[in-house]
């Protein structure tokens, strides 16, 4: 199991007392402070270097050469510095001597960790540049690509200087980088260092402000993929089917909670056994109906409180005549049955398609066989899809890694937007044709609809990125608007990634088919 190592450096006493700085002797408790409950990261795989507060570069040194051979590929890295830094280009004073960024990076380089994270709290540490993104192949293993790289976490930009809080004995960003891992928002159960920083940045400039002092304008750079991501509770699964049955006439394959603000509502998957036609529907439908109504199952406790006491309102029912119909979404017929104190009007509406059979809205479907051979005619094997959408996704990802970095120099304030669109012309491109390239891949089988639709969503989250920078319609609006828009497709693109991850995942603990890595 891959664990997370974190290397401490809080230099506060230097061999030049001038150089000195009190207040960071409470840095290093105050970070771990942070690591351990905001991370859930044991006690023993974080190191302190140097002693109290003392730190030579060999001290350093020592210390990843103590490492080297006890981190592994799948682990990842935190390095921690805290004391002087400045210069061109951007050095780190070290108690004993003055070292480049990049050598730093290179010492941090010899520990074999698919990722290295620093988090630098001092001044002007916004110019220290970090390696190229990872180099992993995604199409060799999305796994690995997704979660390799480097990403810096800057007390201040390349023109401004970090101080101490104003308060207490500790670095004003440590402080509040601290304070943002052990209130940092939880999704799925992980917890995103971007987000972690956002909020610091928010808390530095919040205290800033109120104290009368000088800005810092923190910043952060992500060369890895798929964000920085760290587990700390068991993550939410797939959508719950929190009812199955199997009957004469027709399986509920699976049933969903629909619940409304106003009412209770399931939407029933169903594969229907014997005849097919609109009375049938309906009488299969009364069954479910009876079955359905039966269910108190709720999404959440405030769920479960508001509908105390009442019963379901509707149900909607998708009809297929097998599995792979319900996988594809291709329905034969849609019935629904509504509750006579509930809107019928809404559910009951009646186009040329649909009835009203025993009291149940029924609709066929139109292009059942028509999609049925549609699938069947354009459907190739699972080997050359899967080695057709890596092949586009290599380039489509390539391109979307170049943007999101160019964009992260835009929103730190380091380049204009003019620059950045123009910079990332040539990868606009390539995700232009990418995107249409996927668009027009062959339909996959069952065993890979879902990994198909995750590589597909994948693709028009990276798409939309491009659109705001090369679409009139969105160029004719303010600059602001844009950059929020792209903050926000930006997390979308790595909330992609991830879910596409955890399919691979899925598919090869079925091992119904194996994706060549």
């Amino acid at each position: 199991m891959s664990k997370v190592w974190v290397f401490l450096i809080s230099i506060a006493e230097y061999d030049d007392k001038n150089y000195n700085l009190s207040f960071v002797h409470g840095d290093n408790a105050c970070i771990k402070h942070g690591l351990m409950d905001g991370l859930l990261i044991a006690d023993e795989q974080i190191v302190i270097c140097g002693s109290n507060c003392y730190v030579k570069y060999s001290d350093f040194q020592f210390m990843i050469s103590l490492y080297v051979n006890t981190i592994s590929s799948s682990d990842r890295v935190i390095i921690y510095f805290s004391g002087h830094g400045g210069g061109a280009p951007f050095s780190l004073k070290f108690s004993d001597t003055i070292v480049n960024f990049s050598m730093f990076c290179n010492e941090v380089d010899r520990l074999p960790a698919c990722a290295k994270i620093f988090i630098i709290d001092s001044c002007y540490s916004g110019s220290g540049e970090i390696p190229d993104i990872s180099t992993v192949n995604p199409s060799h293993n999305l796994f690995d690509y997704v979660r390799s790289g480097y990403a810096v976490f800057a007390s201040s930009n390349a023109e401004s200087s970090s101080s101490k809080h104003p308060e207490k004995t500790v670095s004003l960003y440590t402080y509040c980088f601290s304070r943002a891992l052990c209130n940092a928002r939880i999704r799925n159960g992980r917890v995103s260092l971007i987000d972690v920083a956002k909020c610091a940045a928010f808390e530095v400039d919040c205290i800033a402000r109120k104290y009368g002092r000088t800005l810092q304008h923190p910043i952060f750079r992500c060369k890895i993929p798929g964000d920085v991501l760290f587990q700390i509770k068991k993550e939410k699964g797939k959508e719950k089917n929190i009812y199955t049955s199997c009957q004469k006439q027709y399986d509920i394959y699976s049933t969903r909670i629909l619940h409304s603000s106003m009412e209770m509502r399931y939407s029933v998957f169903a594969i229907a056994k014997g005849e097919i036609d609109d009375v049938h529907i309906a009488q299969n439908t009364i069954q479910i109906m009876q079955e359905i109504k039966l269910l108190r199952e709720f999404e959440s406790l405030n769920q479960k409180r508001r509908f105390k006491g009442e019963y379901v309102k509707v149900i909607f029912v998708y009809w297929g005549k097998a599995e792979e119909d319900i996988i594809r979404r291709n329905w034969i017929y849609l019935s629904r049955w509504a509750d006579p104190t509930s809107r019928r009007e809404n559910w009951y509406r009646l186009d040329k398609n649909s009835q009203i059979v025993s009291d149940i809205w029924v609709s066929k479907m139109k292009n059942y066989n028509m999609l049925g051979d549609l699938y069947r005619e354009n459907m190739i094997c699972n080997t050359a899809l899967v080695e057709h959408t890596h092949t586009i996704a290599d380039f489509l990802l390539k391109a979307a890694s170049e943007v999101v970095r160019y964009f992260e120099e835009y929103d730190n304030g380091n380049i204009s937007e003019k620059i950045f669109i123009q910079i990332s012309a040539e990868a606009f491109k390539t995700i232009q044709n990418c995107y249409w390239q996927m668009s027009d891949l062959p339909i996959p089988s069952v065993e890979l609809k879902e990994w198909a639709d995750g590589y597909d969503c994948l693709a028009a989250s990276i798409h939309d990125m491009q659109l705001f920078y090369t679409s009139k319609t969105f160029l004719d609006r303010e600059e602001s608007n844009r950059r929020v828009c792209m903050r926000g497709t930006v997390e979308r693109y790595r909330d992609d990634l991830q879910k596409l991850v955890y399919i691979e995942d899925e598919l090869k603990k079925l091992g119904t088919f194996q994706i060549n890595m």
